[in-house]
């Protein structure tokens, strides 16, 4: 899987390379959730250095189910002094890249509504604090829709100051 992924990767980015060649573009690959073990997933990004792994899985809530690693790529946007570096300055969700890429893109959103993300880029690039402190992971399905009636219902988020969450490499 990981070579089909590799050889698909190399595609895209050629194929960019050769449509716009005057132009630099900004590449994230990154993975939609966490692994499952029992399915050949790994979950221990520090397996073999004391077995560490995180707890949970792909579909918890837990750590293992929603960290996630990610690769940032561009051949003149990135600094040569953050190349294979880890972002570890804070947290960064799923929804910040739409705010990164439009951004960078120096693009607006057509709608009076603001976007939940923000824009990461320069905190990444510059290794600075996350812009993010927090994010909402979970908004109990028991919230008065008639399925759990007479049980309490919670959001479950994220901070920054609870979890560490840095993890992703940074390349040219």
């Amino acid at each position: 899987m990981a070579r089909a992924a590799d050889v698909a990767i190399g595609k895209i980015t050629a194929l960019l390379d050769s449509t716009f060649p005057s132009d630099d573009t900004v590449v994230v690959i990154s993975g939609d959730n966490g692994g499952q073990p029992n399915a050949a997933g790994n979950n221990c990004p520090e397996y073999g250095k004391g077995g560490v792994c995180l707890r949970g899985h792909k579909g918890n809530l837990y750590e293992g189910g929603v960290l996630n690693n990610a690769l940032v790529c561009s051949k003149s946007l990135v600094p040569a002094s953050r190349a294979g570096q880890t972002y570890s300055k804070g947290l960064v969700h799923v929804t910040d890249w739409h705010a990164t890429f439009r951004d960078l893109a120096g693009a607006s959103d057509k709608g009076s509504k603001a976007v939940d993300g923000k824009n990461v880029f320069s905190a990444i690039i510059n290794d600075d604090d996350s812009p993010r402190t927090e994010f909402l992971v979970n908004i109990d399905p028991c919230s008065g829709h008639g399925s759990c009636e007479g049980r309490e219902s919670h959001i479950d988020s994220i901070s920054a100051s609870a979890t560490n969450v840095g993890t992703g490499s940074i390349t040219r």
